[in-house]
Parts: structure tokens; C-alpha cells; sequence
């Protein structure tokens, strides 16, 4: 156990008086004595720890280890919400609340990127990570009646029934789209309203970008929708991190083994600045395109570091594909 440590930065940043070059960023998670990041165990409080996938980048604590509830729960100590492998329940039958901040919080959307399902206590008013007051809790028990009334979120979620819900990297290629209308208003998570309306488009429900007040119409091919899903799905996958979220869509835009990125002439495909556009304008919702506009800002920015731009044509099903040999630093 280090002798002396002191705090000259923040809360969770500990030098060392033995080597004061080297900075202490993970904290215990009960008594918050300073620990490398993947710790197994407090060298001071003798607790097992582990990260939770809800609150350990915000909070920078390793949480102690805990014993599942009667039911098979888990409830993190830090933070406080319950978390269980997705599949172990059926949703309609959880009580509890999830949080509606779709694409600003580790939360938003009930499942991680780890495939577990995380919720709050049925009275919750506000998500105690994000607090975000404009996108309150919703009850879990709703989850799979927005999901299945949404195109956009049952391509996002890739829902099959009510107790499986897949949200990992192996479903990130979504090759078929539900046949799902339209509805009255907005959905209440992602934001959007799109129209399955044949077999070859979708009918999507766009905000005029000089009057967000007024709702235009526009046809999207499967393959440009499909893009659409796949930005989304990764702003979500990575809520808290800009840079994973890019580097994760150039390995799933970009093929790896040509030196003539962006020089080869695409003759079919998606241009990377229309499926940003598609986005945020299909949102119709202002508190959640709030959040979004937000997230594409910063990937935009990282994109653009990858010196591919926003004119980087996104393959198709039917294309002459450009590739690079690098990966993303």
C-alpha cells in the first residue's frame, strides 16, 4: 500500500509521494482508497470489485462485488441501479424504470453494450447518472411496446421477443427491416416516426432545417436507412465515448486493405454527411435531437481527423468499394 498520496487535481486523480509522475484515476468504490484500473481488490478495504457498465467512467470507482437478489439481480452500490443478463426475465413482467436518454447515457435505451438490461427503482423521476430532467424514466414494462412500434428502434434493437433484446457488435448488420407504419407522434425514445412504406424504401419524417416547427417527406433505399441505423446504433453502443463510437463505424464503413480511401470513385453507396443528416433532421423530437446534435458534433469531428470527410461515400450492397490499410489511432 502506497505510504502517502494527495489529491492536486480533482476528486479522483491521486499522485504518489514515491512516484509523483504517476497519476491514481480509479477509486475504490466503498472506502475510495486510490487503485489501478482493473484492481480485482481494494488493497485497503480487502472488497472485490468490478466496473459497472452504468456508472464507472462517470463516477471513476471500481464498485464492490455483490451477491444477486432473490431474483437474480444485481444493484450496483455506487450508483444504485439494477442490472441483469438480458433474457434472464421477461420485461413486461420487470418493475421498474429505464432511462429514456437515449444517446447521452451509459443507461438510455435499458440494455448495455455488455447485453445486460439496467433499470431504476419503479419511482424514479429522473436517471441518478445522466439527470437528464428533459428525458425522464420510462417503465420498463413499456420497453417492448416502443421497440415494436418503432421502425427505427426495432432495427436499432434488433428486438425478436419480449425477453430477448440484442444490442452487441455481432448485430450490428441489420439486413431486414420490420414492416412498421407510421404512427400519431414521435416514439418516445428514439425521437423518429418512419414508414415502412414498400419493399424497397422507407418513408421518413424529416424537420425542415430552417423551420423545425414544419415536417417534411423523404424516401430513403433500404441501404441508406440501414446506414442511418447503424450511426445510431454505435452513438448508442458507445454514449460515452465519441472516438470509440468512429473508429467502431470506420471498421464497419470502411474496408481495410486498399491505399486509395476516398481517391477510388464509389458507384453506389451513401455519403457519410447524409446519414449524419438523416439523423438528426429524421428527430423530431427536440429534446432528444438535443442530445444528438451534441454526439455528431463530436463525431463529426473525429471522423473528420480520420481524413476520410463527410464526402466519404459509405458502400452499398452493389458497390466498387474504396479500402485502407490503416486503422484508426
Amino acid at each position: 500500500m502506497t505510504a502517502f498520496l494527495f489529491r492536486p487535481h480533482g476528486d479522483h486523480i491521486f499522485l504518489s509521494s514515491e512516484d509523483p509522475s504517476y497519476r491514481y484515476v480509479t477509486l475504490c468504490g466503498r472506502c475510495e482508497y486510490p487503485i489501478e484500473p482493473d484492481e480485482p481488490r481494494c488493497p485497503r478495504c480487502q472488497e472485490d470489485l468490478e466496473d459497472c457498465p452504468v456508472c464507472r467512467r462517470r463516477s471513476h470507482k471500481r464498485a464492490p462485488k455483490t451477491s444477486p437478489l432473490a431474483d437474480g439481480r444485481h444493484q450496483c452500490t455506487v450508483c444504485g441501479i439494477f442490472r441483469y443478463p438480458v433474457g434472464h426475465q421477461s420485461l413486461v413482467e420487470t418493475d421498474g424504470a429505464f432511462c429514456s436518454n437515449l444517446y447521452g447515457c451509459p443507461a438510455g435505451g435499458l440494455i448495455t453494450h455488455q447485453d445486460e438490461i439496467v433499470y431504476w427503482p419503479p419511482d424514479a423521476d429522473v436517471c441518478q447518472v445522466c439527470r437528464n430532467a428533459d428525458l425522464p424514466p420510462l417503465p420498463t414494462a413499456s420497453f417492448t411496446q416502443v421497440v415494436r412500434q418503432c421502425l427505427f428502434c426495432s432495427a436499432l434493437f434488433g428486438l425478436a421477443s419480449s425477453r430477448r433484446v440484442m444490442l452487441r457488435e455481432d448485430f450490428d448488420h441489420v439486413s431486414e427491416l420490420p414492416h412498421i407504419s407510421a404512427t400519431d407522434s414521435p416514439c418516445v425514445l428514439c425521437g423518429r416516426n418512419d414508414d415502412r412504406s414498400s419493399e424497397d424504401t422507407v418513408r421518413s419524417n424529416f424537420v425542415d432545417p430552417w423551420d423545425f416547427e414544419a415536417v417534411e417527406h423523404s424516401e430513403l433505399g433500404i441501404d441508406a436507412y440501414l446506414r442511418v441505423v447503424e450511426l445510431g446504433r454505435a452513438l448508442v453502443l458507445f454514449s460515452e465515448s465519441d472516438n470509440e463510437a468512429t473508429k467502431h463505424l470506420y471498421r464497419q464503413w470502411v474496408e481495410p486493405h486498399s491505399p486509395e480511401v476516398g481517391r477510388t470513385i464509389v458507384s453506389h453507396g451513401t455519403k457519410v454527411a447524409d446519414v449524419v443528416d438523416y439523423l438528426i433532421r429524421g428527430t423530431l423530437d427536440p429534446r432528444v435531437r438535443k442530445v444528438l446534435q451534441k454526439r455528431l458534433d463530436g463525431f463529426i469531428d473525429r471522423w473528420n481527423d480520420f481524413q476520410l470527410g463527410l464526402s466519404y461515400v459509405i458502400p452499398g450492397s452493389c458497390w466498387a468499394a474504396t479500402q485502407s490499410e490503416e486503422e484508426p489511432r
